[in-house]
Parts: C-alpha cells; structure tokens; sequence
C-alpha cells in the first residue's frame, strides 16, 4: 500500500511538474510573439486574447477545486500538501498570467480609443481651418458636415464648442442657415 502511494505521489508531481511546464512554455511564448516578432497588431490582440481566455479557464476553475477539497475535512494531509503545491505552482500563476494579460487588453483598448478621439479631432480642425480660410471665416454647419463627412448635428456641436472658444460670431443667412465668422 506504501508503494501504491508513493507511486501516485510521484505520478501527481510529475503531472504538476507538466502542467507547470506547459504553463511556463505558453507564457514564455507569448513574450516571445509580443517582444520579438512584427506581427499585426490586430493580430497579436486574437493572441493575448485566446491566452487570456486559456489560462483564466485553466486557472479560476481548478483553483476553486482545489480550495474546496483543501477545505474539506476528508481530504489526507498528503493530498492537502500536494493541492496546496498545485495551487502555488500552477493555478494561481495561470490566474494571475490571464488577469494580467484581460487587463494589458483593456488598456490597450483605452489607448486606442484615446488616440482615435484625438485623430479625428485634429482631422476635424484641420477641415475648419481650411473652410475658414476658404470663405473668409464664414462657416456654416453643412459645409463642415459636407467636408469633414460628419453628421450634421455633430458638425453642429463642434462648430458650437469651436465659437465659443474662439469667440466666433453668429449671423443667419437669408436661408435660415446660421454662419459661423470666426476672425
């Protein structure tokens, strides 16, 4: 019985000691994609994002296994220690590897969506400058929505926010439309 045991123990580290591996091969391959190769930024996401995804199904479930069966009073002292060393080794580095890659994500994201807004802002200025200059510094809201291939009622806001900042004035033309002068 001595020997079943210390086989199933050796049979058990060397399972963790593989799981471990696979999760250190995947981690150090992922640094590798990220560090060393050119590869599309769309694409490198679909990566993190399948590790994220893998190593949070790999990690949170048999986490929560392994803490239940550390909790229960049936369970040996043997198999405590060796889910506790599963859990340090594997589970909660896997956990960690796929918070940390879910939130280099959402970071990303936010970059991303920060350096949009900034574009078209400056894209938006660019085509108000040129319709200034173009016309003498009158503006009207369908000119800036026609060039700048926006909504009307977006060209609207942002001619308002332009006039107020830089003092514009406003007139009405004979057809109702209101002329933005900015000087």
């Amino acid at each position: 019985m001595a020997a079943v045991s210390a086989i199933a123990g050796q049979v058990l580290n060397f399972k963790l000691f593989s799981a471990y591996y696979l999760s250190l091969s995947l981690s150090r391959t992922l640094l590798f994609l990220h560090s060393f190769l050119r590869v599309e930024q769309g694409s490198m996401k679909l990566v993190k994002k399948i590790l994220a995804v893998c190593f949070l199904l790999f990690g949170i479930p048999l986490s929560a296994v392994i803490i239940l069966e550390l909790l229960s009073p049936k369970t040996p002292a043997q198999e405590k220690e060796n889910d506790v060393a599963a859990l340090t080794i594997l589970t909660i580095p896997s956990t960690l590897i796929g918070g940390w890659l879910s939130w280099s994500l959402v970071q990303q994201n936010r970059k991303e969506k920060a350096l949009l807004i900034e574009s078209e802002q400056k894209r938006l200025q660019l085509v108000l400058l040129e319709l200034i200059e173009q016309n003498a510094g009158r503006v009207t809201v369908l000119q800036l929505a026609k060039n700048a291939e926006i909504s009307t009622q977006l060209a609207k806001q942002y001619l308002d926010d332009k006039a107020k900042e830089l003092n514009a004035e406003f007139e009405v033309n004979e057809e109702g439309n209101v002329l933005y002068h900015f000087s």
